[in-house]
């Protein structure tokens, strides 16, 4: 069966791109599929836990050992002193087993070495993001850590082949500033945006993997717990049974033509699921590179400058900073800023 996860990084700043990624694997068709457990929300949650299995590379929690991975919520990772260097590992390695692991030696893919490979590696085409000219496509990978991507990527190769399972997607969304933009006046929604890329994800899933049973968890965003209606949308020719719809756990099976597919909407979702932890940190990753990039553009131009997370409050202080530039640098503040 497929286990997938879909997350997002981005969604509350002032300044900077939104990510969207999703992150699936194969694994074995155990008593965790989900039918065999007749959709309990519990067990739905579990069968998307597989970091026991693959514990000789991959952790969940710090310390993190040499040779090892973190997969973990992109928050806590992020925090740590070395979080951007935790980020990236984890990123690059897993891009970099992306596919059919087939020995125990697995070859692993060639590492992308700058970000427009890797935004190709993972199925978002480079030319909308880098029309903003302060993102660079050619700018090297790794951006935050000196050590070597390729031993860790292949032990995380081998582990995966042990315990049987295989990272057969990755896929990422990079709407940066003044597509964000086009897309809100488009819908008139923030949200809708979101749920607009998260959605176009869900729907690639469940049309690759239309011949297994999948199950796709996702971390709730806004607070919603009614996904009826944009599901029916998405999937009109398929039946879609509600398992419930509530604060804590949002579920349903869409059947049809192809093998049953479980979406599952649930908060800290990338705690309980390995892919959509993934998912998480991908798109943390990326958005950092980003605004590393962003910042580096600005303060090129304006040294003084001190450089910002784009979150609201450092953001409207970033803004005030650069207002009296823009017109120097020869750009209009809606080129910016993000408009909701």
């Amino acid at each position: 069966m497929i286990v997938a996860g879909i997350d997002e990084a981005g969604y509350g700043p002032l300044l900077g791109p939104l990510v969207i990624s999703a992150a699936a694997f194969r694994v074995p068709a155990t008593a965790a599929a989900p039918a065999a457990h007749g959709y309990e929300p519990p067990a739905l949650l579990e069968a998307g836990n597989f970091w026991a299995a693959l514990s000789a590379a991959v952790t969940a929690k710090p310390p993190v050992q040499p040779g090892k991975l973190i997969v973990a919520d992109s928050k806590i990772v992020h925090a740590r002193a070395d979080g951007l260097n935790l980020l990236e590992q984890t990123t690059l390695a897993f891009t970099q087993v992306l596919g059919k692991i087939s020995s125990s030696t697995a070859n692993v893919l060639p590492s992308a070495s700058t970000l427009q490979q890797l935004l190709l590696a993972l199925g978002q085409p480079p030319e909308p993001v880098f029309q903003q000219p302060w993102y660079q496509g050619d700018g090297p990978l790794p951006r935050f850590g000196s050590g070597a991507i390729g031993p860790v990527a292949n032990f995380l190769a081998r582990t995966l082949y042990t315990a049987d399972i295989t990272p057969v997607a990755l896929r990422t969304r990079v709407i940066a500033e003044h597509e964000f933009n086009r897309l809100v006046v488009v819908t008139n929604n923030k949200a809708s945006v979101l749920m607009g890329a998260t959605f176009a994800h869900l729907s690639w899933l469940c049309r690759q993997f239309a011949a297994e049973d999948l199950l796709v968890i996702i971390d709730k965003q806004g607070g919603r717990d009614h996904y009826l209606d944009m599901l029916l949308e998405t999937f009109p020719e398929s039946r879609i049974k509600v398992l419930a719809e509530s604060t804590f756990f949002s579920g349903y099976v869409l059947t049809g033509s192809h093998k049953p597919a479980t979406i599952c909407f649930s908060p800290k979702a990338e705690s309980a699921c390995l892919a959509t932890a993934l998912a998480s940190m991908i798109c943390k990753y990326l958005r950092e590179v980003l605004m590393h990039d962003f910042n580096q553009w600005f303060q090129l131009r304006i040294p003084s400058l001190a450089p910002t997370a784009g979150y609201y409050q450092d953001g409207q202080r970033w803004l005030r900073d650069v207002g009296g530039h823009l017109a120097q640098i020869g750009l209009e503040p809606d080129r910016i800023l993000r408009i909701r």
